[in-house]
């Protein structure tokens, strides 16, 4: 197995017509018999209240992360981590929220369309 050993750190702001937020996280990944592994992530965004009453919620946003790794540990061989670690990451995304409640009753629907871009070095077999 492998352990994410770090922090995230998380800034937000929501007036109820528009919010912000952003994020940035730093973690040393370890595991037995497996190469010791870096992440660093990085992301924001800031979405729109399209309607906002109290039983129901439509929101609007835009949403950006970059994500990177010191060594691609994506494999499942003997040293691999088996885990996605490209060495750099890169996505851009328009998501959706809709909610609404009721007396004893509520649910969210979240969608988000996007691109991404995926990096990765060779790793020895």
């Amino acid at each position: 197995g492998v352990t994410a050993n770090g922090g995230r750190g998380d800034l937000s702001y929501d007036n109820q017509k528009l919010g912000v937020y952003g994020y940035a996280s730093l973690h040393e990944l370890l595991g037995n018999n497996v190469e010791d592994n870096t992440r660093l992530e990085l992301g924001s965004g800031i979405y729109w209240y399209l309607r906002n009453t109290p039983t129901d919620t439509l929101t609007l946003g835009i949403s950006g992360t970059v994500m990177g790794f010191k060594e691609n540990q994506g494999y499942y061989t003997y040293g691999q981590g088996g885990y996605f670690s490209p060495q750099r990451f890169f996505s851009l995304g328009v998501p959706v929220r809709w909610a609404q409640s009721f007396d004893r009753f509520s649910y969210q629907i979240k969608s988000s369309v996007g691109i991404q871009h995926i990096e990765q070095d060779a790793v020895d077999y």
